[in-house]
């Protein structure tokens, strides 16, 4: 298969046998949304750890790292919220699909436990 032409989309869209490119851009979208609300926290002053919760936790922290660059404080990346996660760290939470409970009882926990929560979800579902 020869290389696709990134300036013709109807050949891209032939390409993607795979079907990943919308949610490539989707991926995109929601790290740079979340990469912003980040930097916002400036005011917050140096958190004990960035926690980023979610089923793609590793490849999400990744892509996060690369955008924001070196956090101010130890990254942690996981399925579940850790038991020690408190009003001192900042927890991004990125739900994988519309009914994810998982994310939407991790971003519950953190918010009952203080810390500073930064949701990627869809508009409407237990996570929103």
């Amino acid at each position: 298969m020869s290389p696709a032409d990134l300036h013709d989309p109807a050949g891209l869209v032939a390409a993607d046998l795979a079907q990943l490119l919308p949610s490539a851009a989707l991926a995109g979208a929601q790290v740079r949304a979340t990469a912003e609300q980040i930097a916002g926290f400036a005011d917050f002053g140096r958190p004990r750890a960035l926690v980023v919760v979610g089923a793609n936790a590793a490849v999400d922290t990744a892509l996060l790292t690369a955008l924001v660059g070196e956090a101010p404080a130890p990254v942690v990346a996981g399925t579940a919220l850790p038991l020690w996660v408190g009003p001192l760290d900042i927890v991004v939470v990125f739900a994988s699909v519309v009914d994810d409970m998982a994310a939407a009882e991790a971003a519950a926990m953190a918010v009952r436990r203080g810390a500073r929560v930064v949701v990627r979800a869809a508009g409407h579902g237990p996570v929103a």
